[in-house]
């Protein structure tokens, strides 16, 4: 979301009763480029958390380059056998 909405939209989020809001923190969103970090504007994390806070907002943040864990169902649906480590043998785990 644009640097713009910030304010207006966690303060809508406090002001629906919210108390706290999930942040995804995606690497390809602030490293572009491999060793080329941008962190200003709409990049501006720290500006970002201190809007929340000024809101009166907790903020998760959901750092990391893998981030959606929710959609990982839809991921689950489309292989037809999802195998786990252990050690170095793979096991079945699940079968669709």
């Amino acid at each position: 979301m644009p640097q713009a909405y910030w304010l207006d939209r966690l303060t809508k989020a406090f002001a629906g009763g919210l108390d706290a809001i999930q942040t995804y923190v995606p690497w390809n969103f602030h490293e572009g480029q491999p060793g080329v970090y941008d962190f200003e504007g709409d990049h501006d994390l720290v500006q970002y958390l201190q809007t929340a806070q000024q809101v009166g907002l907790l903020v998760v943040l959901r750092v990391g380059p893998y981030i959606c864990a929710g959609i990982a169902l839809l991921c689950i649906t489309l292989l037809t056998v999802i195998t786990a480590r252990d050690s170095n043998s793979a096991t079945s785990i699940f079968r669709l």
